[in-house]
């Protein structure tokens, strides 16, 4: 619907023009640029009768406004009819065209000429893409996700998770917190309960996947990283690989090793878990102690479970592995303690303008009206599309 107010206005009005299917990081670029050149600029969403489209029109826009809400002067609309019409109607002076290459700008050049001939009241105005973003593009981005690729280069968040739900049939969810506290516990019942429901969904450990890069998988890749590892921590590297208990006690006594490990793992593990997303649908449970400290919170769309309990559960849940009091703490203190994790948490959410956190509190056997809340929580349909 096109506010009254769009027509009634007498400023310099610019318009971008595109079907947003989704908007990419290329598209936010150029109508940030433009929308430096006049005090109002219209992004009008269209429809193509030659295309077919992953999401709805007022999806698209619903979905584009999200991407562009920290830009004043800027109002998202339907477009329907032909472009010139539609700018004539609005008063719009100058259509802004974003140019990648010579194939664009001849395309350009002819919808120009074509505009002309339609007695477009307006100009068109030619901007060239910026060259961080020339390889983006609505297609791109969609091929890239539906093999499972990261994204987060291409989109804002909210669009990635909208991808993730209408392409991929994927709800991704990280689920955090110190070591002790009921991580492995709550996606366990999560997942019964959810199953009981005939709710899809599965669960992921990344701890199990970084053992199985480290230690269970023989292969040349696997290989390559137990080399690294062996180098950074001095280990030797025998016939089944690198001696886990010797590992953990270097990387939890030596905070700069332990980055250094981080930073060697974080590729092939990410590598890792898109293998192990692949074909999956529904909730997918993403369990990952470090996911605030190493920076990971994105990759989930900043969906976070939180788990926490008081120190002392934590630390005797801890001993209770076979280990003393004093390697419990050094194991406790060696991650972001639960303050910190929910800080960082909020601020990501903050930051990228998506996401939510749920703290669950694991002291107590957990309640099936808590799991019913978490998962009902989660199958929501992300914010701007339709089911």
């Amino acid at each position: 619907m096109i506010k009254s107010e769009l027509k009634s206005s007498g400023k310099n009005r610019g318009m971008v023009a595109l079907s947003g299917d989704p908007i990419t990081y290329g598209h936010i670029d150029l109508i940030q640029r433009a929308a430096r050149m006049f005090p109002e600029l219209i992004v009008a969403i269209g429809n193509n009768p030659g295309k077919q489209y992953l999401f709805s029109q007022a999806e698209r826009v619903a979905l584009t406004q999200g991407a562009l809400s920290h830009i004043p002067n800027v109002q998202v609309v339907q477009s329907r009819g032909l472009l010139v019409d539609f700018a004539n109607r609005l008063g719009v002076q100058h259509i802004v065209k974003g140019v990648r290459n010579t194939t664009d700008f001849e395309y350009e050049w002819q919808l120009h000429q074509i505009g002309g001939q339609l007695n477009f009241l307006g100009e068109s105005c030619l901007l060239f893409s910026n060259p961080r973003f020339s390889h983006v593009s609505s297609s791109a981005t969609k091929a890239v996700l539906i093999e499972q690729g990261d994204i987060r280069g291409f989109v804002p968040l909210h669009i990635k998770q909208a991808l993730e739900y209408r392409l991929l049939g994927q709800t991704l969810v990280g689920v955090t917190g110190g070591i002790g506290t009921g991580k492995s516990h709550l996606v366990d019942r999560l997942c019964k309960y959810a199953q009981s429901q005939n709710i899809q969904c599965s669960s992921i450990d990344l701890d199990h996947l970084a053992h199985q890069l480290l230690f269970d998988v023989p292969s040349e890749y696997s290989d390559n990283i137990q080399r690294s590892v062996s180098e950074l921590t001095n280990l030797p590297l025998g016939k089944r690989g690198l001696d886990r208990s010797k590992l953990s006690e270097i990387i939890f006594n030596c905070a700069s090793t332990r980055q250094a490990l981080n930073n060697i793992m974080v590729s092939p593990l990410f590598l890792a878990l898109r293998e192990a997303l692949r074909g999956r649908r529904g909730i997918v449970l993403v369990e990952g102690a470090l996911l605030a400290e190493a920076d990971a919170l994105s990759y989930f769309n900043n969906r976070i479970l939180l788990t926490h309990c008081d120190e002392e559960t934590q630390t005797s849940r801890v001993i209770a592995r076979k280990k003393n009091r004093k390697q419990a703490l050094i194991r406790i203190e060696s991650q972001f303690c639960y303050q910190l994790k929910k800080r960082t948490i909020n601020q990501q959410i903050e930051q990228g303008r998506c996401g939510k956190l749920d703290l669950v509190n694991t002291e107590k056997p957990l309640k099936e009206e808590t799991l019913r809340k978490l998962i009902t929580s989660l199958q929501k349909c992300p914010e701007g599309l339709l089911r």
